[in-house]
């Protein structure tokens, strides 16, 4: 069974998403974000301009939404990232031509912390434990939250599902 998502308003514009199914990622995105675990704790990042959020930014020139979401990990957080994992799609519901993605969102372990590559933009990193999250996140709504509660439950999948 499908799990339903909230549908918020950003900006004017009504918002939900889609978790991913084989067939629905999409490479059309315009950004990637990273929910990157270190055991049950995730990474967010201190951006400026944000505040503290997952990992993430948009697409450049040639780039597919995984290679972004790998780079923005490094450069905002000083990721190296185990294999990336397609959670869903944040998508623009009332876009002229039907669904547009917005953003494509990836759920993966982190293999090792190194320095920011880009401090002009990260002001630094925290592991935030699920009941942190929703205090220091620069934006929280019924959307976030649940997206945040998807990307924690598919996390204890995956970890269930690896052995130690």
């Amino acid at each position: 069974m499908d799990q339903i998502f909230p549908v918020v308003q950003w900006g004017g514009s009504s918002v939900s998403f889609r978790p991913w199914s084989m067939g629905t990622q999409s490479d059309d995105a315009e950004a990637a974000l990273v929910f990157a675990f270190d055991r049950d704790r995730i990474v967010l990042a201190d951006i400026l301009r944000r505040g503290w959020c997952v990992p993430g930014g948009h697409l450049e020139t040639g780039e597919n939404a995984e290679t972004a979401a790998r780079r923005e990990a490094r450069e905002e957080a000083g990721l190296v990232l185990g294999p990336l994992r397609p959670l869903g799609s944040t998508v623009l519901l009332d876009a002229p031509c039907g669904e547009h993605v917005l953003a494509a969102g990836f759920i993966t372990t982190v293999d090792r912390f190194g320095p920011i590559l880009n401090p002009a933009e990260s002001r630094g990193i925290q592991l935030a434990a699920r009941h942190e999250v929703a205090h220091c996140y620069f934006i929280w709504d019924p959307l976030i939250e649940a997206m945040f509660d998807y990307a924690w439950s598919r996390n204890r999948e995956i970890s269930f599902g690896r052995s130690r």
